[in-house]
């Protein structure tokens, strides 16, 4: 119903800068910490990131069923990350 409209590109350009800004946060505290979870939980955010980068130029441009495959194969990558994240 959204797809490829502008509001469609405005949230997923919102939850690049949102996930970014994330990642600097957890950045900030593995800095301070450096503790092993935050590492995991700063990449998830950064791949996160380039995920919503991703499908953001799939819906602005190129509409590729490999790039739709890799935003799914980088989901299960966030959600390991997470896990590693939260349960180590």
């Amino acid at each position: 119903m959204l797809e490829g409209t502008l509001l469609d590109k405005g949230l997923h350009m919102i939850t690049v800068v949102a996930a970014t800004g994330l990642f600097t946060v957890s950045y900030t505290a593995y800095k301070k910490q450096e503790n092993k979870k935050f590492l995991y939980i700063l990449l998830a955010f950064a791949v996160f990131a380039l995920k919503e980068t991703l499908i953001a130029i799939n819906s602005l441009h190129v509409n590729s069923a490999t790039l739709t495959t890799a935003a799914h194969l980088l989901n299960l990558a966030i959600l390991g990350l997470f896990y590693r994240g939260t349960v180590q």
